[in-house]
């Protein structure tokens, strides 16, 4: 048995948001019209605008690039916004999450601004997915074993 490949990096993350729970009420009627902002680094994913509830569900997902150097800087920071849609004056923020661990399927639950008080905000369920050049890693080991002519069949 050969020494495993330790070649894979990562070049992207695949971030989907599924649902919301427990937002705080910011719209009319008591509901809101909201969406989630997804950010690392420069690169920016909006969801589409959910209206008429406080437990939204997109089950949007995005990739995002990962930066090329692992170091500690701000560009590794995963940062989602809750904000509800408003046509007329600014939106207005729900929450935030900032992760720098990305566990693969979990609630986070939302904060509120700095030097803001702290409130319930509710909660995110988001789940990563860490791809190489738009390939899984159990994709990339698939392809690795492919190249060296230890697959010939797949069988379903």
């Amino acid at each position: 048995m050969s020494a495993p490949d330790h070649d894979w990096f990562p070049t992207h993350l695949r971030v989907t948001v599924i649902r919301a729970r427990g937002l705080r009420p910011k719209g009319k009627n008591g509901l809101n019209k909201c969406y989630t902002v997804i950010q690392l680094g420069e690169e920016k994913f909006v969801t589409s605008v959910k209206e008429g509830t406080l437990n939204p569900e997109w089950k949007e997902q995005c990739s995002l690039q990962l930066p090329l150097v692992l170091d500690s800087s701000d560009k590794w920071v995963l940062h989602l916004v809750v904000k509800q849609s408003n046509a007329v004056t600014p939106d207005k923020f729900l929450g935030h999450v900032f992760s720098l661990c990305f566990l693969f399927d979990r609630w986070y639950s939302l904060i509120s601004k700095p030097n803001k008080a702290v409130k319930n905000r509710g909660q995110l369920q988001l789940t990563f997915q860490f791809l190489r050049d738009n390939m899984t890693a159990s994709s990339y080991e698939l392809s690795k074993f492919c190249e060296r002519g230890k697959v010939h069949h797949l069988a379903f």
